[in-house]
Formats: C-alpha cells, structure tokens, sequence
C-alpha cells in the first residue's frame, strides 16, 4: 500500500470533520460562511475518501473513515460547543469506534501483495 492512501484518508477525516463543524455553525444553512465550509468539507472529504479507495479495500477505508469522524465530530462537540456526553454514549460510541477503526487498520496492514484488493487497480 502507498503513503499517499493514508494520507487520503486522514485528510478525509479532517475535511469530513471540518464539514461537520461547519454544519453545526451553520444554524441551519441559515449562515452563509459555516454553510460554505460544510458543503467544501463534505466535499473534499469525498474527494479524498475516493482517492484513498484506490490502495485501500472499501469495507476497511470506510470504518476508519467512520469511526473516527465520529470521534473528531464528539471532540469538536465538547470542545466548541460544549456538548455534554452521557457515560453511556461516551463508552459506547467512542471507545468502540476507536477500537473498530484500530482493529481495521490493522487488518489493512495484513493484506498481502496480490490480493483481491490489488485486483482492483
């Protein structure tokens, strides 16, 4: 796998995280700068999501991409917003987001040269 494919993907996550914040200052689509910068991350989020499915298989790109959206999007929520978790939400949701995109990351590094996912290139 290339470099670049991580790379993709992390900027993925940052873009798609970014949209979100955006979505969230947006009020609404009310207000015209969050809107702008919700509609550029999503969009450039799927541009880099794309771009990193050409190295890395669907199932496994996807789950990290989730996943740690997920988490970025509950960080910035604390963070900004001051939103307050539950415990229940922030075990469920956070920790086994974290542990699925890790165990998916991991299993990305296992594929051989030659398999059903270089197929596809």
């Amino acid at each position: 796998m290339k470099p670049s494919a991580l790379l993709f993907l992390i900027l993925a996550i940052a873009a798609e995280v970014a949209g979100t914040a955006g979505l969230k200052a947006s009020e609404g689509f009310g207000r015209v700068g969050p809107s702008a910068l919700a509609l550029l991350g999503y969009a450039l989020a799927f541009y880099f999501l794309a771009q990193s499915l050409r190295y890395i298989p669907l199932g496994v790109a996807y789950a990290i991409w989730s996943g740690l959206g997920t988490v970025g999007s509950v960080l910035l929520g604390l963070l900004i917003w001051k939103h307050i978790c539950t415990r229940i939400f922030r075990n469920l949701s956070l920790k086994r987001s974290v542990r699925f995109a890790n165990t998916c990351r991991l299993s990305m590094w296992d594929q051989p040269e030659g398999s059903r996912a270089d197929r596809f290139q």
